[in-house]
């Protein structure tokens, strides 16, 4: 798709300023590849989020990357250290502490890119998440108390998550994510990322800013069309910016954007623990209590906390834990009597409507 088209001048014949979203699309993805290896969906959004970058306060709703591998050596550091150079106000891969990232934000409104994702300490993760979960909506804010009051601080922004595939997100910042699964370079596919080439970044980094100022002043303004199979709203939001500048790109890109996107958001994720537990109700019934209408609480905790696939595998579900999880879903334990003695358990009548919803 991309290659022989190198960017020449924004301010070129009257062709190249016609063409120079087609263009500038085409030479950032070249750039991309000279260094990293990735399959042919990521190959088409990764220029169209580093465009969306730079224009996404023109829009309500703004994509995140997850960048996963199965181990290290597989690219990560060099796509963070690209997705740097290139997108608005990159920031080179780090963490910190959630108060630094959050000022960071209100101040420079960069694209945020957060590495080392599976090496924070849980109690870090669950406070990045409640940045990263407001934080793709325009009126996404944090709020906190400082010396003189509450302050609100917004959350908008682009950002990238780094890590290892042994530590994903939970489900609803995935679920504001385009996921990237990396893995390693063939012999001889790619080449280092130097100091020159930072020099070559920065350069196509300015037609981006002169595009970008382009695209402001003409105010574009439409739906785009969604493909058909893309029926989960946020998705839709989330790919909005994406799907117009590939419409403006033309030739191939607004076909192979709307392929690239449903191919990765469509690309099977690991379950939510709460559905996975609903997962783990269906089997017990289907392998252990076929022949009843019923469990007894006990019976199923301890099967389900023998599973290899049980939900959060690092403790065991408890009979609390359990009616927690399902009391949403409108399922609550029932007590009857057995020769005398009185039953705690659930009635599997009682998840078909979760089952059918959810399942």
């Amino acid at each position: 798709m991309f290659d022989g088209h190198e960017l020449t001048s924004v301010t070129g014949t009257k062709q190249q300023r016609e063409n120079i979203t087609y263009t500038l699309a085409c030479a950032i993805a070249t750039f991309y590849l000279r260094y990293i290896s990735v399959e042919q969906p990521v190959r088409v959004v990764l220029p169209l989020f580093t465009m969306g970058s730079y224009i996404y306060e023109e829009f309500d709703w703004v994509a995140y990357l997850n960048i996963q591998s199965p181990e290290p050596g597989c690219g990560k550091t060099t796509l963070g250290d690209l997705l740097g150079c290139l997108s608005y106000r990159g920031t080179p891969p780090k963490h910190g502490t959630m108060a630094a990232m959050r000022d960071y934000i209100a101040a420079y409104k960069p694209t945020l890119l957060t590495d080392e994702w599976d090496s924070m300490p849980n109690d870090m993760r669950r406070l990045y998440s409640s940045i990263l979960n407001s934080g793709t909506r325009s009126d996404g804010t944090y709020m906190y108390k400082a010396s003189g009051g509450v302050v609100t601080m917004s959350t908008y922004c682009p950002k990238v998550i780094i890590g290892r595939a042994t530590v994903s997100l939970d489900g609803p910042t995935l679920s504001r994510c385009i996921p990237i699964m990396l893995h390693k370079a063939k012999a001889d596919e790619v080449q280092p990322f130097g100091e020159a080439d930072r020099q070559r970044a920065a350069q196509l980094k300015q037609h981006l800013e002169d595009w970008a100022a382009d695209f402001r002043a003409k105010k574009v303004r439409f739906i785009p069309d969604y493909p058909k199979e893309m029926t989960e709203p946020r998705h839709r939001d989330i790919c909005k910016a994406m799907l117009i500048i590939a419409d403006a790109a033309g030739v191939e890109w607004p076909a192979g954007a709307r392929k690239a996107l449903l191919a990765l958001l469509n690309a099977p994720r690991p379950p939510l623990p709460e559905n996975q537990l609903l997962r783990l109700v269906q089997r017990f019934r289907d392998e252990i209590a076929a022949s009843k209408t019923y469990f007894e609480t006990l019976d199923f905790l301890n099967w389900a906390n023998q599973q290899e696939d049980r939900p959060w595998p690092e403790r065991p579900l408890t009979r609390e834990k359990l009616a927690s999880v399902l009391r949403p879903y409108g399922i609550r334990p029932d007590q009857w009597r057995e020769q005398r003695e009185k039953i705690r358990g659930y009635h599997f009548a009682h998840f078909a409507d979760a089952f059918k919803r959810y399942l």
